[in-house]
């Protein structure tokens, strides 16, 4: 099987003959510590090392980022970079998002958010023109002649969307929106409608080119004591506009629907199976997403990650009672074994190898999976 046939029958829960191995992704911190430690220098990027490592090529941080969107927002186009002040240390300015924030020159920190684009209905009415699904400049002219390209490759082919919480965080930002449910609720439902039908009007010559494998949806909407808002809200706010989305996605072909969100996401899995959702990733270890605890309550929803990247900065030992959980999972079908987010700098060399080879070892040795 190559690395698309692989990957979507291991979603499906159907046999394959192995599991996908691959990860989430780097630290760009993390590559250049690693070659300190005896990398090789031309190993700069995450194809890089999954080539050197001999891993499949992860295509869930990598989408094709078309059309014109991607986590920062969907703007297009987008507005110009403005300086408001700077001293030694930190940068003012309104990025090209429209959110106005101060980051520090070195750029090793979040930076602290000031002001958010959208405060009212006026607001959001005034930035509908760089909202436009339909502007025909979102795709480069050559797309036809990509699509063509893409469809015959043997990895797995990813579209990205912002969801109906990343989507409208992105615009208010979290304070904002989490007074809005209560405050603004005609504001939040007016964005939710204008996505969906950004949604269709942006994807559909997209899906219409392209067979596509999966979609991710961004949410990024829980922390380590849960949700970000509560279920009652997710029936409110954003159910209506996931079965809309995840309709249109499967009706042109789409084969399998994924969430992206970090922290513990344990709440809301079965409004996500409700809503369309076929998988969630990375099952973030240290907040309490547990994809062994989350297949024994839900058997039915594929799981991506959920190998705690404390463990590989712990040890050989740690890496090795960690990676025990894949013959549990592998067993009951949909998963698949990454780290549970980038791999970070305090991850060596040494130990992401070791890992990188023991998990090679029980995925080759197991049965459990095998046609």
């Amino acid at each position: 099987m190559n690395q698309r046939e692989r990957l979507i029958a291991t979603l499906n829960f159907d046999q394959t003959d192995r599991l996908p191995m691959m990860d989430f992704g780097y630290w760009e911190q993390t590559i250049e510590d690693w070659q300190k430690e005896g990398m090789p220098r031309q190993v700069e990027n995450q194809k890089d090392v999954e080539n050197y490592l001999s891993l499949d090529r992860c295509c869930f941080d990598t989408h094709l980022e078309v059309p014109q969107v991607n986590y920062q927002g969907a703007f297009f186009p987008l507005f110009e970079e403005t300086i408001i002040d700077e001293d030694e240390k930190t940068v003012t300015k309104i990025d090209s998002y429209a959110v106005t924030l101060r980051e520090s020159k070195k750029k090793n920190s979040v930076p602290k958010y000031i002001r958010f684009p959208v405060e009212k209905k006026e607001d959001f009415e005034k930035l509908k023109p760089r909202l436009d699904g339909k502007n025909p400049r979102r795709y480069p002219p050559d797309w036809s002649e990509q699509a063509k390209v893409i469809n015959a490759r043997e990895e797995p082919v990813g579209l990205f969307i912002l969801g109906f919480f990343g989507h409208p965080r992105n615009l208010m930002g979290l304070e904002n929106l989490s007074l809005a449910y209560y405050l603004q609720p005609d504001l939040v439902r007016s964005i939710a409608e204008h996505h969906v039908q950004f949604i269709f009007d942006a994807y559909e010559r997209a899906l219409n080119e392209l067979e596509v494998d999966f979609v991710t949806i961004w949410e990024d909407m829980a922390y380590k004591n849960g949700p970000l808002i509560s279920p009652s809200c997710f029936k409110e706010f954003m159910m209506p506009y996931y079965r809309e989305v995840t309709a249109f996605l499967k009706s042109k072909g789409v084969k399998k629907i994924l969430v992206d969100s970090d922290g513990d996401i344990k709440k809301l899995v079965p409004l996500f199976i409700e809503a369309g959702v076929d998988g969630l990733y990375p099952c973030e270890i240290q907040p309490g997403s547990d994809p062994v605890i989350i297949r024994e309550q839900y058997p039915r929803i594929a799981l991506l990650g959920g190998i705690n990247k404390r463990a590989l900065a712990a040890g050989k030992e740690a890496i090795d009672k960690e990676l025990e959980k894949i013959n549990i999972l592998a067993r009951k079908g949909g998963y698949v074994p990454m780290v549970d987010h980038r791999v970070p700098p305090d991850v060596s060399f040494e130990n992401y190898r070791y890992y990188c080879e023991r998990r090679r070892e029980i995925i080759m040795n197991s049965r459990s999976w095998r046609k």
